[in-house]
């Protein structure tokens, strides 16, 4: 097994030689669910069974509400910003460890003044991620600081 080597390119904080700069999602032509954020592969290797991704979010950008049933390990390397991680919602900086596990509903939000740069090990082989229908959001919203960290009006308001 060969497992590639790269380099940090230049300056540029979190950009390594030899991986692409990619769009978060292809755009599917609907309702954008994310916001100012790209992806690296940085690892991607059928016999390691996992993919090692970098996301990076622009301030104020986020990731798109979803659950799956695959789990996603996370570990923040730079900027702050909060996730929604089943009924919690958690503040990030560079260091944190989340665990994303089966079916729970989650997101990443960048701060408004500051980008958020995480690595996110997945399976290689993973299901399509499900997006939250009105009952989903209306369940997430009775709790007011998961309201508040969606935007959304929370139901007692």
């Amino acid at each position: 097994m060969t497992i590639p080597r790269h380099r940090r390119e230049g300056e540029e904080p979190f950009r390594w030689e030899g991986v692409d700069v990619r769009e978060y999602k292809p755009d599917d032509g609907g309702e954008p669910t994310f916001k100012d954020l790209s992806r690296q592969i940085l690892f991607d290797d059928s016999n390691l069974d996992h993919q090692v991704r970098f996301f990076d979010i622009e301030p104020g950008g986020h990731t798109t509400l979803e659950r799956h049933k695959h789990t996603h390990s996370v570990v923040v390397l730079g900027g702050h910003g909060q996730c929604l991680v089943g009924d919690f919602v958690f503040d990030l900086m560079p260091h944190d460890l989340i665990a994303v596990e089966q079916w729970e509903w989650h997101q990443f939000r960048a701060a408004p003044d500051d980008h958020l740069g995480f690595i996110c090990i997945v399976n290689c082989n993973r299901d399509r991620p499900q997006l939250p229908n009105a009952p989903d959001l209306e369940r997430l919203t009775r709790y007011p600081e998961i309201a508040t960290f969606l935007g959304l009006t929370h139901p007692g308001d």
